[in-house]
């Protein structure tokens, strides 16, 4: 289990697919603001069709709009992504100092890798890790 754990650590630290769509939407960004910057300059240079224009500049400015909304996102992503990395390290540390098995429950080791406990009926039980893994529990009623 610990080895599974430590192979998610190196995967979630591995941003390089959230880098390069960045750089990406970046060059998107500039590339359409190059471009309305370009039509606002000739428009003011030369008399052009006002409608044209201004169907030009409103699809660059949606150009625009649309790939900063991306780069949000990615951005976004790309943190969580952090974060869960380091959720999953601490709780493989937690993991690794544990160095007898448990034969009892161990109210210290729940609180720290357990982060919320789902009860969605006397039966149906999820835990969500620190890590980020959940485990259902179907609970047997008695």
């Amino acid at each position: 289990m610990i080895a599974e754990y430590e192979a998610k650590v190196i995967e979630l630290a591995d941003t390089v697919v959230f880098d390069e769509r960045t750089a990406r939407l970046h060059m998107d960004c500039s590339e359409a603001a190059t471009d309305a910057q370009a039509l606002i300059a000739g428009n003011t240079n030369t008399a052009q069709n006002q409608e044209r224009y201004k169907a030009e500049h409103d699809a660059l400015v949606a150009r625009y709009d649309a790939a900063k909304a991306q780069l949000e996102t990615v951005s976004r992503e790309r943190q969580e992504q952090i974060v869960l990395k380091e959720k999953t390290r601490r709780f493989l540390d937690i993991l690794k100092d544990i160095s007898v098995p448990l034969s009892a429950f161990d109210e210290q080791l729940w609180q720290a890798t357990a982060e919320l406990l789902v009860v969605r009926s006397a039966e149906d039980v999820t835990v969500i890790f620190r890590s980020g893994a959940k485990i259902g529990v179907r609970l047997e009623n008695k």
